[in-house]
């Protein structure tokens, strides 16, 4: 199943199994997009998934805390 139908239908997780990278989840605690069941999902899917949760945020976290969400992503870029 290709990734982005897999991510529509809520198989996410299961499809990117087998990535073998490092991966960001940046999620707001108020997103009611991606639940937190989700979120857990997708870290027990992928392997290499480090998850963000922004307490604040909702969906659009980079628009609702555009420097926090760019410097979390700056740091995990840096990263060797």
């Amino acid at each position: 199943m290709p990734y982005l139908e897999a991510f529509v239908h809520d198989d996410f997780a299961a499809a990117a199994g087998a990535l073998e990278v490092d991966a960001l989840l940046v999620s707001g605690a108020r997103d009611s997009d991606a639940s937190r069941v989700q979120r857990d999902g997708w870290q027990n899917g992928i392997r290499r998934l480090e998850t963000v949760v922004l307490e604040e945020c909702g969906h659009w976290a980079t628009h609702e805390a555009p420097l926090l969400t760019a410097a979390i992503l700056e740091g995990f870029l840096a990263r060797d």
